[in-house]
């Protein structure tokens, strides 16, 4: 991104440093309109899962790196090597807080039987995590995941009735839409059009550079199972590249960059450039894509 950036003369003093800082903000992704079409569309199940988890992680370790690399900026972290030692024990421990509160919840979950209840559970999971990561100073985005993770893979198969869990699954659903809509209408409020585009070109850059590096490990990772039963189909992949839409995590990060952190404003100009090409283009062929794979077929659309 930096040899590109200084090339096109989009960005003077442009570093590798602040290209670090808007990868780790970009890279978390919102599967949630993707999710909806896989589900319309009746894509195989264990694709949408894959969007869907892959997601769930990234995200987490992406506020991670984006609040380290910020610190490597300005100073805080001085070698990488402090960046990567620092990423694993707040990624780390902040996992195992969160799997240790998920399965205290768990096991009170394991014993009522009350819908109203057992969301305030799965409540005081999430936000209790959080909470308690973040006091001692570690991730408390990954702590929430790990400890969703254990409620939902552990306590909700074994502990929950069907319509309990039904009824947690709805609450959770609306909750996550109500927050993603909140966020994307307040953003929308501030949108700044006429700086949009006048910063086209390194929106574009940035657009290309995002969409083949998600290419590129998308591709790549999948030749580590070529031999195992977990090997992923080639249009798979091609779906999960397209499918990596951004949306209302990489906005909330670039605004809460300083106003007086370097090259601010484009970084505000590029991730808003980027949640909205990614959204429009990949949104919107979406359908037309999983169609022209074969993985769906018009019949296939459920009434």
């Amino acid at each position: 991104m930096t040899p590109v950036a200084n090339a096109l003369n989009l960005a003077q003093g442009f570093t590798w440093k602040h290209a670090l800082v808007f990868g780790a903000l970009i890279s978390a992704t919102d599967p949630i309109a993707v999710v909806a079409i896989f589900k319309n569309m009746g894509v195989p199940k264990p694709l949408a899962v894959l969007l869907d988890c892959e997601s769930l992680l990234n995200d987490g370790t992406a506020i991670v790196f984006f609040i380290l690399s910020i610190a490597f900026v300005i100073g805080t972290v001085v070698t990488p090597g402090g960046l990567a030692i620092d990423f694993i024990k707040i990624v780390g421990i902040g996992a195992l807080i969160g799997t240790g509160i998920g399965f205290t919840v768990s096991q009170v979950i394991k014993r009522v039987d009350d819908p109203m209840i057992e969301i305030m559970l799965t409540t005081i999971a999430a936000y209790g995590s959080f909470l308690a990561a973040e006091h001692f100073g570690y991730s408390g985005v990954i702590a929430c995941v790990s400890a969703g993770m254990i409620c939902g893979n552990y306590s909700a198969p074994i502990g929950m009735s069907p319509t309990i869990r039904i009824a947690v699954e709805s609450f959770w659903e609306y909750v996550a839409f109500a927050l993603n809509s909140i966020v994307f209408l307040l953003i929308g409020l501030g949108v700044n059009f006429q700086e949009l585009l006048a910063s086209w070109q390194a929106i574009l850059v940035a657009y290309i550079v995002v969409t083949a590096g998600r290419a590129l490990v998308i591709f790549g990772a999948p030749t580590l199972f070529l031999k195992t039963r977990e090997r992923i189909p080639w249009s798979w992949s091609v779906v999960l590249t397209w499918g990596g839409l951004r949306g209302a995590i990489p906005m909330v990060l670039v605004l809460s960059l300083p106003k007086d952190f370097p090259h601010q404003e484009l970084l505000v100009s590029m991730t808003f450039g980027v949640v909205i090409l990614s959204i429009l283009v990949h949104g919107l062929t979406m359908s037309p894509l999983l169609r022209l794979l074969g993985i769906v077929h018009n019949h296939q659309r459920l009434k």
